[in-house]
């Protein structure tokens, strides 16, 4: 990686910080690192995770922002299963096994509100809530 530059994002009691490589492989696109996606102990399961993806989606859909990250708990007893399902709610899919790496591309908001005006089939406008 030759540059780069983080960012803290913050969500009520959650936050994570966005990184942004400059690489000669990616320079073409988009792409942000998710890292460091923490919820104090007081807060977890009070949806202060899902509140922070939910405005990253939004935010990354609007700037056509790409999204990669390692699913990954980083303290004691954090479930895998239940981190990698926490994000794929959120659009991102497995795209590499070892190391485990997700991805989350960012929806087109002019194609979703053509495919919304013209009534398309309700499954395809679920898809991308």
């Amino acid at each position: 990686m030759d540059k780069s530059r983080t960012d803290k994002y913050e969500v009520n009691n959650a936050s994570c910080e966005l990184t942004v490589y400059d690489h000669k492989e990616l320079s073409e696109f988009n792409v942000k690192w998710l890292s460091n996606l923490y919820v104090d102990k007081d807060n977890r399961g009070k949806g202060e995770a899902k509140a922070l993806l939910k405005q990253l989606g939004k935010d990354a859909d609007l700037t056509q922002t790409a999204i990669l990250l390692e699913p990954k708990g980083y303290e004691e007893g954090i479930d895998q299963d239940r981190l990698e399902s926490l994000y794929k709610q959120f659009g991102f899919i497995i795209v590499q096994d070892e190391p485990k790496l997700m991805l989350r591309v960012p929806v087109n908001p002019m194609l979703m509100e053509s495919l919304k005006r013209k009534k398309t089939s309700s499954i395809i406008t679920e898809i991308y809530r």
